[in-house]
C-alpha cells in the first residue's frame, strides 16, 4: 500500500512526481533577441544623433550671436572715431590711408576737462582681420609740423581666438585715391564662419534569414 507517492518497498522513501499536464513553457528565440537588440540600438543611436545635432545647432547659433555682438562693438568704435576725422592734408607732417585691412586717419581728440576749448589731434589706426586692434597717438604741433606727443595707446577690440569670431575688412567708394583726402564713407565688412560638421548613423541587422538579404533592418 502506498500513499502520497511513497513506495514502501524501497529501503528509502522515494517521492515520485508524474509529468505535469496543462503547463506550457515559452521564451524568446535567438532571432527575436537579435532583432530587439538591433531595434534598441537604432532607437538609442537616433536619439543620440538628434541630441548631438540639436547641441551643434545651439552652439552655432550662440557663436553667431556672439559674433554679431562683437561686430557691433567694433563698428561702433570705428564710427565714433570717423565722425571726428579731419583731413590730414591740412596738417603738415600728417598722413592718412584707407585700405582693405587697415585704417589710419587723423581725428579730434576728446576734449580736456580742464580746457574744453582746446581740442588736440590724435592719429587713429585700426587693423582688420580676425584680430582688430585700435592704436591712438596724441599729436602736438612743433613749429609748423605735427608729431606724436606721447606714448601709443593700444586696445584690442577683437582677439580672434575662437572659432566663429568675425573677420573684419574695410572698403571705400570705387575710384577713391589715397591722395583725395577723406573718403565719402567707409564700409565695414564682417564674415562669420559657423560651419559645422554633421555625421550620419547607420545600423544594420541581418534579419530573420541571417544572410544580409532583403529582410534587413537598416537605419541611416
Amino acid at each position: 500500500m502506498s500513499s502520497y507517492g511513497i513506495h514502501k518497498s524501497s529501503l528509502f522513501h522515494t517521492f515520485t512526481r508524474g509529468p505535469s499536464h496543462g503547463r506550457n513553457v515559452s521564451g524568446f528565440s535567438l532571432i527575436e533577441v537579435l532583432v530587439a537588440t538591433a531595434l534598441l540600438v537604432m532607437i538609442v543611436g537616433m536619439i543620440g544623433f538628434v541630441f548631438r545635432q540639436s547641441s551643434m545647432s545651439w552652439e552655432s547659433g550662440t557663436r553667431r550671436a556672439d559674433g554679431i555682438s562683437q561686430i557691433r562693438a567694433v563698428a561702433g568704435a570705428i564710427e565714433r572715431d570717423l565722425r571726428l576725422a579731419v583731413d590730414a592734408r591740412e596738417f603738415k607732417g600728417l598722413s592718412q590711408s584707407f585700405g582693405q585691412n587697415s585704417l589710419e586717419f587723423i581725428a579730434l581728440a576728446d576734449p580736456d576737462p580742464d580746457n574744453p576749448d582746446d581740442r588736440a589731434l590724435v592719429r587713429v589706426t585700426y587693423s582688420g582681420g580676425k584680430k582688430v586692434e585700435r592704436r591712438a597717438n596724441r599729436l602736438q604741433c612743433s613749429g609748423d609740423t605735427w608729431n606724436a606727443s606721447g606714448r601709443e595707446v593700444r586696445s584690442i577690440l577683437l582677439d580672434g581666438g575662437k572659432q566663429g569670431d568675425p573677420n573684419i575688412s574695410f572698403s571705400v567708394p570705387d575710384g577713391y585715391q589715397q591722395g583725395d583726402g577723406l573718403p565719402a564713407y567707409v564700409t565695414i565688412e564682417a564674415d562669420i564662419d559657423v560651419t559645422e560638421s554633421f555625421s550620419g548613423l547607420t545600423v544594420r541587422s541581418k534579419g530573420p534569414s541571417e544572410k544580409g538579404s532583403g529582410d534587413d533592418i537598416v537605419a541611416k
